[in-house]
């Protein structure tokens, strides 16, 4: 085998390689969640919370049957939707939870919002575009129902999560904080003496 026939298979390889690699990332669908997809779903959802364990969430919620009852409301809710993210082979990898939001408010473009509540995807498939997608097809159905304004919410020291969602244009601009009753009270009595 000469040098010419060295370049060309490389050639073939990587030709054929990125066209691999572009079928598989293609692979993953997304469709509505369906009522048989509650285990899926709610095992998502507990590895969510345990994800977000590391950052002292409020509420710790990481019980399995607390995901399950929350992501079967969820599927009863018509003002919720979820979309999931199907491989090939049928497996469900990630999910999106959305909700449709009506607002008492003077502001025509903010009667009617759009919200991502939540959204996870197996470790395993993280940076493959997964999420990106998700976030793309919840878009469009917010879109499809008139929808203008898009609200999201993500854990403060989730730097992940703040970045990801900062590449898709999501601006902050409401900060919450959050404390127990006991130690806000603590610091009312030093402050005032009482």
């Amino acid at each position: 085998m000469g040098r010419g026939d060295e370049s060309l298979i490389t050639g073939l390889f990587h030709s054929f390689m990125g066209n691999w690699m572009t079928v598989k990332s293609e692979e993953c669908r997304i469709r509505f969640a369906r009522k048989a997809d509650l285990e899926y779903i709610a095992e998502l959802k507990f590895r969510g919370d345990e994800y977000h364990s590391q950052f002292d969430l409020w509420p710790p919620e990481c019980e399995m049957g607390e995901a399950r009852r929350t992501m079967r409301k969820h599927l009863g809710n018509r003002k919720s939707k979820i979309f999931v993210a199907v491989d090939g082979s049928g497996h469900i990898n990630g999910f999106v939870l959305i909700h449709l939001k009506k607002r008492d408010t003077r502001h025509a473009d903010y009667k009617h919002v759009g919200e991502i509540g939540l959204i996870y995807v197996k470790q395993d498939y993280w940076r493959k575009g997964i999420g990106t997608r998700l976030v793309r097809r919840a878009i469009e159905y917010f879109e499809s129902k008139g929808i203008e304004q898009v609200t999201q919410r993500v854990v403060a020291p989730n730097a992940r999560g703040i970045g990801f969602w900062d590449s898709l244009s999501f601006e902050t601009k409401v900060l919450a904080k959050t404390a127990t009753v006991d130690n806000v009270k603590k610091r009312l009595k030093k402050s005032t003496g009482q």
